[in-house]
């Protein structure tokens, strides 16, 4: 009697050592990583604001690289006109 006692809580400390794996590893564990971790996710606010500041620097980046072909045109032109020299 005492042996099946034994087996019995073998199998229980095992059946919830499995579990909390399998909990632990999936996205509870994550969450509780992330809360001890002091890691926080950013919320849908914050994740606006970003998107928005990105799309607000790839509005800047392609008015500073049209800027940057026009000064490029602009010296190619003056070496152009350089090499041929004055007008008769």
């Amino acid at each position: 009697m005492e042996k099946g006692w034994a087996v019995t809580i073998t199998l229980c400390v095992m059946s919830l050592s499995v579990a909390s794996i399998f909990v632990l590893l999936g996205p509870v564990g994550r969450a509780l990583g992330e809360r001890l971790s002091g890691r926080k996710r950013p919320d849908d606010q914050e994740l606006r604001d970003l998107r928005g500041d990105v799309e607000e620097l790839r509005h800047q980046l392609g008015d500073v690289q049209e800027r940057l072909d026009f000064a490029e045109r602009l010296l190619a032109k003056q070496r152009v006109a350089e090499q041929i020299g004055p007008g008769e």
